[in-house]
């Protein structure tokens, strides 16, 4: 797993960032096979840090996409993108996707993306991605 957080061109100290997110299996256990119709999960959690994060407002955008290995059909976005309003007084922040009987059988790349979108609705210059690697979806 790899991931990356791009916050405005600012020193560390007024803003930083990171992400993280894993699959998880009905168990709540880190899993890289899932059986599709199971309970199974995507977990994202991300935080921002420094003295601008008060002064913030707007929307974090987070969305998984799933690419297909092999032949087969283009990339599948399983779940409607969930919008997280902007805490001031707190910079932690978590998701879940649920996506039991969201994804074909299949192996497929998974990445998480994060966009920030400011309070006038346009796109910010903060942004995190998570590269969560092969994930086999199974009967």
């Amino acid at each position: 797993m790899s991931s990356k957080f791009q916050s405005l061109e600012v020193p560390a100290a007024a803003l930083n960032g990171s992400i993280s997110a894993q699959v998880l299996d009905p168990g709540s256990q880190p899993t890289e096979i899932v059986t599709g119709s199971s309970a199974w999960q995507i977990e994202v959690e991300w935080e921002i840090r420094g003295f601008l994060v008060p002064s913030l407002a707007g929307t974090w955008r987070v969305q998984t996409a799933f690419d297909p290995v092999g032949p087969g059909a283009g990339q599948l976005f399983p779940a409607a993108p969930q919008n997280v309003t902007l805490t001031p007084t707190n910079g932690n922040y978590r998701v879940v996707f649920n996506l039991a009987n969201a994804i074909p059988n299949g192996t497929y790349e998974v990445v998480v993306n994060l966009s920030y979108v400011t309070a006038a609705g346009t796109p910010g210059r903060m942004a995190g991605l998570v590269e969560l690697g092969t994930v086999v979806v199974q009967a």
